[in-house]
């Protein structure tokens, strides 16, 4: 698993980093990596108080604190979860991912008929589809493991992971879900609901997230814990923000897409983050999954 050392990035490479997010479809645009910031280690958290000798004070934990001393090794997976809402839920968390998210959200002009522009990405996908579920899109980077799936409609096979439902899937007629590889051995799997607006995709609603991996939390270092908690924290704080995206034909039959809000106020920087995407048989996703 990546260490602290490993997925903390100096802020003179983030700009970089954020080129490289794992972003597909619709859903997958929420899906930022959390290695965009800093994860949260324990001498960061401006919750934990030291004593002059650096001992940490006397007094009732805090969820990070907690996630710190591992005391969560013999938990329950049901005790887990709950614990984990709490954790991905922290002030201090949510204030560490601030500064990319605020970055993300620069607003430029606002653009009339925003919505009508580009393609009917679910026509699009219906129509390279096998009749029955249509095709998804992909991430094109070579070190991305990101699917996207407008039409809701995929499904994947999970045995061998341990997987834990964090966040429930939205009681919705429309959804959206992405796929996502963070690290080796783990997939996120995300559902939110979506509304149509022209060609436009809007997020809406709660959004889902279920956490899928080979080694289960009793086995997890406080880093892995505060990775994870910090992620979906972030899918969180993105999934606030009701985004709409535009995809449209690129070179070569891939796809790209724009990132606006509601009222079609352009947001630049998160378009510049979205990847080229291409279309991917829905039947692939298996193999991706279970690394055939």
């Amino acid at each position: 698993m990546m260490s602290i050392q490993n997925c903390t990035q100096p802020p003179s490479s983030r700009d970089k980093r954020i080129r490289r997010a794992l972003l597909g479809g619709t859903l997958s645009v929420l899906c930022l990596s959390l290695a965009l910031t800093s994860p949260l280690r324990a001498q960061d958290d401006p919750q934990i108080e030291q004593s002059a000798d650096g001992e940490q004070a006397q007094r009732s934990s805090t969820p990070i604190e907690i996630a710190v001393n591992g005391a969560l090794t013999a938990a329950t997976n049901d005790e887990f979860v709950e614990y984990f809402k709490a954790l991905s839920g922290d002030i201090a968390i949510r204030e560490r991912n601030a500064p990319i998210i605020e970055m993300m959200s620069t607003e430029g002009p606002k653009v009339d008929g925003w919505e009508q522009q580009g393609v009917d990405i679910i026509a699009e996908l219906q129509a390279a589809g096998d009749g029955q579920i249509p095709a998804l899109l992909r991430d094109t980077r070579a070190d991305s493991n990101a699917v996207g799936d407008p039409s809701g409609l995929a499904r994947a096979d999970f045995s061998g992971f341990t997987s834990y439902i964090l966040q429930p899937e939205p009681d919705a007629q429309s959804t959206e879900r992405a796929f996502f590889s963070v690290l080796p051995g783990v997939w996120l799997q995300t559902v939110q609901e979506v509304a149509g607006r022209g060609n436009a995709r809007c997020v809406t609603g709660d959004l889902g997230v279920v956490l899928h991996v080979k080694r289960p939390h009793t086995q997890w270092s406080p880093d892995e814990l505060l990775f994870y908690a910090g992620f979906v924290a972030f899918l969180d704080q993105i999934g606030e923000k009701n985004l709409c995206f535009v995809h449209d034909r690129g070179d070569g039959g891939a796809y790209t897409a724009a990132a606006y809000l509601l009222d079609g106020t352009s947001l630049p920087a998160f378009t510049e983050s979205l990847p080229v995407s291409v279309i991917m048989d829905a039947k692939k996703l298996q193999p991706m999954i279970s690394g055939e």
